[in-house]
């Protein structure tokens, strides 16, 4: 029987590896977004990251107190690691946060995709209310609702961008628009 083979050979290799995806997701992210039909038409105006992947690296070692930290989710009593934390906006950029190191928190995936575009400070202050408040069966349904919520909005609005993207011709046939 062979001996299983690990993904990493050390930590640090782990680190440089998540830290590279959640740099270049980012990056991706807030890059400027063309028509591929039409190139020179703009979709998205672009925001370049105003921190290098080797900056982003230093941050998150300062944030993780290591590149093997666990640290608590800044929304939640969740603890996370460089494996399974999500990246956030304390305030979303959609609503004139900065991209900024400011700016990001470390946070687990469920809060990240619950949150949605609310205000980091808000979801705390909803988060802490609900955990005294409600039983934690009834926190936790509504809690898994809101995730499925902003899943299916996020749907939505990219199938409507694809829609916007291309036009019905009488025939019934499709086209990408020329407009």
């Amino acid at each position: 029987m062979s001996t299983p083979m690990l993904q990493f050979a050390s930590v640090e290799r782990r680190f440089q590896h998540r830290s590279n995806v959640l740099y270049d997701s980012m990056a991706k992210r807030f890059r400027e977004k063309r028509s591929t039909k039409h190139p020179e038409r703009i979709l998205r105006h672009g925001r370049e990251l105003p921190f290098t992947k080797d900056d982003f690296r230093g941050w998150l070692i300062a944030k993780l107190n290591g590149v093997n930290g666990v640290v608590q989710c800044a929304y939640c009593p969740t603890f996370i690691s460089i494996d399974d934390l999500s990246i956030d906006h304390e305030v979303p950029v959609s609503r004139g946060g900065d991209l900024t190191f400011d700016n990001l928190v470390l946070c687990c995936e469920p809060c990240n995709q619950a949150k949605g575009e609310v205000l980091g400070e808000s979801w705390r202050a909803l988060t802490l209310w609900a955990r005294e408040a409600l039983h934690p069966d009834c926190w936790q349904n509504i809690f898994e609702r809101l995730q499925s919520q902003f899943k299916l909005a996020r749907m939505a609005q990219q199938q409507r961008a694809q829609k916007f993207a291309k036009k019905e011709i009488p025939d019934g046939t499709t086209q990408e628009r020329t407009d």
